[in-house]
C-alpha cells in the first residue's frame, strides 16, 4: 500500500513536469543571434622620402537566412544584403529580434581613404529562430607606390570594433568573427611585409590597442572604442610595390524550435510516467 502511494505520488509530480513543459512549448521561441562590424578611419601612410601613390577600393557582403542568400560587390559601397530586413550603411547592433534576419553590409566612404579621407566599415549580422543564418561584410583597399632608393613607411589608422553573441532556448550555434590585415608585396608578387594587428606590440609596431583578428562563441561580447593602430616598415629595393589592406566581419547562428524540442523531452516524460504506473499495478 505505501509503495502505491509512493508510485501515486511521482507520478503525480512527473505528470505536473510535464504539463510545465507543455505550457513552455506554447511560449517559448528558438533564437541564435551575433554581430560583427568594424569601422576604420583616420588612415594614413607616410613615405620617407617621398613617392607617389595611387590606389582603388571596392567592398563586398553576403548574407544568408535557411536556404536563401544573397550578395553583392562594388568599387566603393556594396549594396547591403538584408533578408528579412531592410538595415543599409547601419553599423551597430540591432538584437535579437522574433522575427529573423541575416544582414551583410560594407562601404568605403571616400575613394581616397588610404590617403586619411574618409572611413570603411563592414558588418555581419543575424538573428535566427529555426535553422542557420550568416552576414558578412568586406572591404579591400589597393594601393600602388614606386620607390628608386631605400623608403621608409608609416602606416596608421583607428579602428572601433565590436562582436556580440547570444543564445537564447534552442540556440544551438552563435559565432562572430574578425579580420583586418595590411601586406605589401613587391613587383614579383613576393610579400614583403604582412602586418594583422593582435593587440600586443611586435616588431615594429608603436600602436596595437585591439586584436582585429579573433572571434567568439556564444555568449561572448566585446566592446572596443576607437583604438589606435601603427607600424613601419624599411623597403631596401627599388621597384613597384601593391599595398593590400582588408578588413572582414562574419557571423554565424543556428537554433531549433523549441516547441519541438520541448516535445521530445515531454515523450520522454511520458515513458517514465508509464513506466511508474506499471510499478504500481
Amino acid at each position: 500500500m505505501e509503495n502505491i502511494k509512493f508510485l501515486s505520488k511521482r507520478r503525480l509530480a512527473l505528470v505536473s513536469m510535464l504539463a510545465a513543459y507543455v505550457g513552455l512549448s506554447a511560449n517559448a521561441q528558438a533564437s541564435a543571434y551575433a554581430v560583427s562590424t568594424n569601422t576604420i578611419s583616420n588612415f594614413g601612410m607616410t613615405f620617407s622620402p617621398t613617392s607617389s601613390f595611387s590606389a582603388f577600393t571596392f567592398s563586398s557582403d553576403a548574407a544568408t537566412l535557411g536556404s536563401t542568400g544573397n550578395g553583392n560587390a562594388a568599387t566603393m559601397n556594396a549594396p547591403a544584403v538584408c533578408i528579412g530586413c531592410s538595415y543599409s550603411d547601419s553599423y551597430f547592433s540591432h538584437g535579437m529580434s522574433a522575427t529573423e534576419y541575416s544582414y551583410g553590409d560594407a562601404r568605403i566612404t571616400n575613394a581616397n581613404v588610404l590617403l586619411g579621407s574618409g572611413g570603411a566599415s563592414t558588418i555581419g549580422e543575424s538573428s535566427i529562430n529555426n535553422g542557420t543564418g550568416s552576414g558578412y561584410g568586406n572591404n579591400t583597399m589597393v594601393g600602388f607606390f614606386s620607390i628608386s632608393a631605400p623608403t621608409s613607411i608609416g602606416i596608421n589608422f583607428d579602428a572601433t570594433p565590436f562582436l556580440l553573441t547570444q543564445l537564447a532556448a534552442g540556440g544551438l550555434a552563435s559565432t562572430a568573427n574578425i579580420s583586418t590585415t595590411v601586406t605589401i608585396r613587391d613587383s614579383n608578387n613576393v610579400t614583403v611585409f604582412s602586418w594583422a594587428p593582435n593587440g600586443k606590440l611586435d616588431g615594429s609596431e608603436t600602436a596595437d590597442t585591439y586584436d582585429l583578428n579573433w572571434g567568439i562563441g556564444q555568449g561572448g561580447s566585446f566592446t572596443g572604442s576607437a583604438g589606435h593602430f601603427s607600424n613601419s616598415v624599411t623597403l631596401n629595393n627599388s621597384g613597384f610595390y601593391t599595398l593590400n589592406i582588408a578588413m572582414n566581419n562574419s557571423v554565424f547562428v543556428s537554433a531549433v524550435p523549441v516547441p519541438a524540442a520541448l516535445w521530445l523531452m515531454g515523450s520522454g516524460l511520458v515513458g517514465l510516467v508509464g513506466f511508474a504506473r506499471r510499478r504500481a499495478i
